[in-house]
């Protein structure tokens, strides 16, 4: 992966998705607090932003584990 400013870029190296070594996807985050809120910019592998979004397009959130 790399990050540059809010974006967050990265292509799969393992695991079970459906996704090849070389499709690319391209996120904003933005942490708010102690929230990491991540929105799918581009995605070569449109299943893989399924992990990101909700099915209206909404950016899941992620909160610090207490």
């Amino acid at each position: 992966y790399t990050v540059e400013g809010n974006t967050l870029t990265m292509k799969k190296t393992v695991g079970a998705s459906p996704c090849t070594e070389n499709q690319v996807a391209k996120l904003s985050f933005e942490i708010v607090k102690e929230t990491l809120i991540l929105k799918v910019i581009s995605d070569d592998c449109t299943l893989r932003g399924a992990a990101f979004t909700d099915e209206q397009g909404n950016p899941y959130i992620w909160k610090v584990d207490k």
